[in-house]
């Protein structure tokens, strides 16, 4: 029979506030939401390098991964040339950006969905950074002696 995963109530904390966080930064349309989540990235992005460097085993695997999703989703939705060829056409963008009817010109951004979609973006890229950090993990831990 399969065991489930365990998990520390401390973890459980922690993601309750990182939804909570989200969903603030989704509802509350403030210019600190889009600045925070940057450099929340940038600071788990370098922190994870950090670790490729000094960590071992699992925990090496996991900054391993969530730097290779995580840096790759950034580039891609935050990198000038990416942005503009590759980024519009992501499922991040789509999901996060609406839009609103222009007068006549066809559809308009308002400042207020263009700034939700920043915060989306940026906790996407967050989520893949996790995502790839427990797929590593996962491989790591799999992977023949």
């Amino acid at each position: 029979m399969a065991t489930l995963p365990s998990f520390s109530l401390k973890w459980l904390f922690v993601a309750v506030a990182f939804v909570a966080l989200c969903v603030a930064g989704l509802t509350v349309q403030s210019p600190l939401w889009p600045g925070l989540f940057r450099t929340l990235n940038i600071v788990l992005f370098l922190a994870s390098i950090v670790g490729v460097v000094y960590a071992r085993g699992p925990d090496r695997a996991f900054a391993g991964g969530f730097a290779i999703c995580n840096g790759t989703m950034l580039v891609l939705l935050l990198g000038p040339w990416f942005s503009a060829h590759i980024g519009d056409y992501l499922l991040a963008k789509v999901i996060w950006l609406t839009t609103v009817p222009g007068s006549g010109l066809g559809t308009v951004y308002s400042a207020i969905n263009v700034q939700r979609a920043q915060v989306g973006n940026l906790t996407t890229a967050l989520l893949a950074g996790y995502m790839g950090g427990l797929l590593a993990r996962h491989l790591y831990l799999r992977r023949p002696e």
